[in-house]
């Protein structure tokens, strides 16, 4: 089992923690970000999925990234609204060499169906925050499995000048180990309506390979809950052996 950030180690919560009933109203942390209170941050998110045609090394990543990594491990919960409803909340404990270690709370929304992308909303803090044991305590009531990842932020500039970033994410744990993944984050609907509408997409790295963007077992969730599909694993053995 991957260890976590905390130095524990990670397995599947148990039956009783799975099936406790958690409602937004009593988390004061999921009632802040799920109302926007004060000190929630939004931000917009346009972003593509994709498989690697080539794996890069350590220090590839290293010198395309400028150095800017974070390490990150994610999990949900799934919340209730006093009428019944469920909202997934996203939960991260991250690290990195200038920030240090911090928590976030996020939830996402659909902008017009999910056409122009979607509304992120995230509160961030410290571990020596008093909002961390509320935190742990969420932590204990996720729901499938925890994901850990380790993500380069690889700046890209696409052929209209407007620069994007590319999230390069090698995934850890049994079953995700060195799985990669790769988003890119454009900062308007606009930039990704014209990256999608070129037919020459030379200006992208060669290690880029195929659009997953459609392919709901490539979202966050659905990995927690599944792992990843077949395909990309036999990707990834192939990607190893230096046979695609």
């Amino acid at each position: 089992m991957p260890e976590s950030l905390t130095g524990r180690r990670e397995g599947n919560p148990g039956k009783n923690e799975r099936e406790r009933k958690l409602y937004i109203k009593d988390s004061p942390l999921l009632d802040a970000v799920y109302h926007r209170d004060e000190g929630v941050e939004r931000e917009a998110e346009v972003e593509r999925r994709f498989l690697p045609k080539r794996l890069l090394s350590e220090d590839e990543c290293m010198a395309l990234s400028h150095g800017h990594m974070r390490g990150i491990e994610q999990a949900y919960v799934l919340a209730h609204m006093a009428g019944g409803a469920d909202r997934t909340f996203r939960l991260r404990r991250t690290d990195h060499p200038a920030e240090g270690r911090l928590l976030r709370v996020a939830i996402k929304k659909k902008i017009d169906g999910g056409e122009l992308g979607k509304d992120e909303y995230q509160l961030k803090f410290s571990e020596d925050d008093p909002r961390t044991e509320e935190f742990n305590r969420l932590w204990d009531a996720r729901v499938w499995n925890a994901i850990a990842k380790t993500r380069y932020y690889i700046p890209l500039t696409l052929p209209n000048g407007n620069s994007v970033e590319i999230h390069y994410d090698v995934h850890h744990g049994e079953g995700m180990e060195r799985v990669v993944r790769i988003e890119i984050e454009f900062h308007s609907k606009a930039d990704e309506t014209l990256f999608c509408s070129r037919a020459d997409d030379s200006f992208l790295p060669d290690w880029i390979g195929k659009d997953v963007t459609a392919d709901v077992q490539y979202s966050g969730t659905q990995i927690a809950q599944k792992g990843f599909p077949q395909e990309a694993r036999e990707l990834m053995a192939k990607l190893e052996k230096k046979e695609v």
